[in-house]
């Protein structure tokens, strides 16, 4: 399943739009952005595929959080071979990189 499960850089205003529609040109609705960072933005271009992940002043986010988000990642992986995901935080890759490595550890 980790070929499915992609890091991304937080998407940059002025590229919002040409990333969602990348994503939505290349995956169709087979997309789930998983947002670890603590700011959110507009989640239309995306067609509301964004799963907002907050976890405050954490740079490396709650235990708890990190389970449910990898059980929301399991869950969405299992339903289509065709699903992929895509986690991103805002300026490190730290929850990103750590929720990923949870989730490969214990799927």
């Amino acid at each position: 399943m980790d070929d499915r499960l992609l890091l991304i850089n937080f998407p940059k205003a002025t590229e919002t739009g040409e990333f969602a529609h990348y994503l939505r040109r290349k995956f169709g609705p087979d997309f789930l952005v998983f947002n670890l960072s603590e700011h959110s933005y507009p989640t239309e271009p995306f067609l509301n595929q964004v799963v907002e992940c907050v976890f405050p002043g954490y740079p490396c986010p709650p235990l708890e959080a990190i389970f449910t988000t990898c059980r929301h990642i399991h869950s969405w992986l299992r339903s289509g071979p065709e699903h992929v995901a895509f986690l991103h935080c805002q300026a490190t890759r730290v929850p990103s990189s750590d929720t990923r490595n949870r989730f490969e550890a214990a799927w």
